[in-house]
């Protein structure tokens, strides 16, 4: 994920927006009466001819007009966001937080291999990285600089805030409508929705069926907020995940099968034969900023995530990179289990006798479908001994002085 710019397209906002701008606009006119108590949540519309012959307006604080009100103020377009962090803008933030995540990642395992911590889950030995990998990890860090350098060169680019849909005004507007739309489809089923409101009035659920504006006002907006806030993006972050992950194996697998572009830009990646930490991102300019890049942006594209939710993708990707070619397989995995991925899935194809197969990065079902998923462990422990083997009689020939 270092080097790669966050291309994320811009939240646009929703058609029904503007239609909500004109409900506060009419509410604000005194086009909408007050809703009656034990009433469906239904705006009852009242000719401007009949407004002139109400009374004066009561000086008394009325909560059931208090609670309409506040919450048609908030279908007043958009807004500008505030920062997730104070003092940096979400997009710069976007750009920054993968590469924290990185570093901070790569440093723990890179001190758990300095002090042998956890060395018994590690999948290779010393001698293995020292005489398979074809770059060193002095060469791979000025590499991971330059790279660094075109990422966070975009930083010095102005940041224009832009303003954004309000969410939980957009899903406010829909949950109203899903419920003004219960007694019709009770009505198809042949339940009178009157009588039931009736029979329910004096039961808990009659704050959903048959109590006064101001209660389900308040209902719509938490359901709104539980929506916009956390459900709507839990899909959008796993929608982008999988999306981007397609196009990534796809465009990884086009690297692998296209000889003129393994020999020019992937085989790049691939002289690390024993990955760690953070050799993940050690690769062409191309993959990074295209493969990678590409990927993401039509993820975030296709999800229409948000440049906020993009920071949590983005991250997650970059935690994501760097245990994938960790060298360190754990015997519980949380991330095995929901993806069929972990650090061993990755390092197969890392191996000269699996570079054609496991080419997805987040999730296995795409290898599974295609015929290029290898999981027989017992072959791979097989030919991991194998090489094992072969690097340490290699390391015990060799001089001292090459190594």
């Amino acid at each position: 994920m270092i080097g790669v710019s966050a291309m994320v397209a811009n939240d646009r906002t929703h058609p029904g927006t503007a239609s909500f701008a004109n409900l506060a606009t009419k509410k604000r006119e005194g086009r909408y009466s007050n809703l009656a108590p034990n009433q469906p949540c239904e705006l009852q519309l009242v000719h401007q001819s009949h407004r002139s012959t109400l009374p004066a307006k009561d000086t008394e604080p009325n909560p059931e007009k208090q609670s309409r009100m506040a919450l048609d103020n908030i279908f007043t377009g958009n807004r500008l966001p505030t920062p997730l962090v104070s003092g940096i803008s979400d997009f710069h933030l976007s750009l920054l937080a993968p590469v924290a995540v990185h570093w901070l990642t790569s440093a723990l395992f890179v001190l758990c291999e300095k002090t042998g911590w956890l060395g018994k889950y590690r999948l290779h030995t010393s001698a293995e990285e020292l005489m398979r990998n074809r770059v060193s990890k002095r060469e791979c860090l000025r590499a991971l600089q330059i790279l660094l350098g075109l990422g966070l060169g975009a930083l010095s680019s102005d940041d224009i805030a832009t303003r954004e849909p309000d969410h939980v005004a957009i899903w406010t507007g829909r949950v109203r409508s899903a419920f003004a739309s219960v007694p019709n489809l009770l009505s198809l089923s042949g339940i009178d929705f009157t009588s039931l409101a009736t029979t329910l009035s004096r039961t808990a659920p009659a704050v959903l069926l048959a109590r006064n504006a101001a209660d389900m006002a308040a209902l719509e907006e938490a359901t709104a907020k539980v929506l916009a806030g956390y459900v709507v993006p839990a899909a959008q972050l796993v929608a982008a995940l999988v999306v981007s992950d397609f196009c990534m194996y796809c465009l990884h697998r086009l690297g692998h099968t296209n000889k003129w572009l393994y020999k020019h830009v992937h085989s790049q990646h691939h002289r690390l034969y024993v990955p760690y930490s953070w050799g993940g991102s050690y690769n062409h300019p191309f993959d990074s900023l295209v493969v990678d890049g590409l990927s993401y942006a039509i993820g975030c594209w296709a999800s229409a995530c948000s440049t906020r939710l993009s920071v949590l993708l983005f991250a997650y990707a970059s935690f994501k990179n760097v245990t994938d070619h960790c060298g360190y397989v754990f015997p519980w995995n949380p991330i095995l289990f929901v993806t069929g991925t972990d650090p061993s899935f990755h390092d197969v194809h890392h191996q000269s006798w699996g570079l054609k197969t496991n080419f997805g990065a987040h999730f296995s079902i795409w290898d599974r479908l295609m015929g290029t998923y290898f999981g027989d462990q017992v072959q791979i422990l097989e030919l991991r001994k194998r090489n094992r083997i072969a690097a340490e009689a290699s390391a015990f020939r060799k001089p001292a002085s090459e190594m």
